[in-house]
């Protein structure tokens, strides 16, 4: 496998991290706080350990809201 395969393994593989990328793409441009209620996430820490993960995929729009 090349290095490019192995991070996309990485990322889809949580569910969490699915679940981010269905939202955004259903739901558009979204806050942290949003973001944290569609995910029913309670802890920042672990928010913001997937959105790191998630890494190039994700950008923020000029509102500092995520977008794919």
């Amino acid at each position: 496998m090349t290095p490019s395969i192995n991070s996309l393994h990485k990322i889809l593989k949580d569910q969490t991290r699915r679940k981010i990328i269905v939202i955004l793409q259903e739901k558009g441009a979204l806050g942290y706080t949003e973001l944290m209620e569609h995910l029913e996430i309670t802890r920042t820490g672990t928010l913001n350990y997937n959105l790191k993960t998630l890494g190039d995929l994700l950008a923020k729009d000029n509102s500092g809201r995520y977008i794919l």
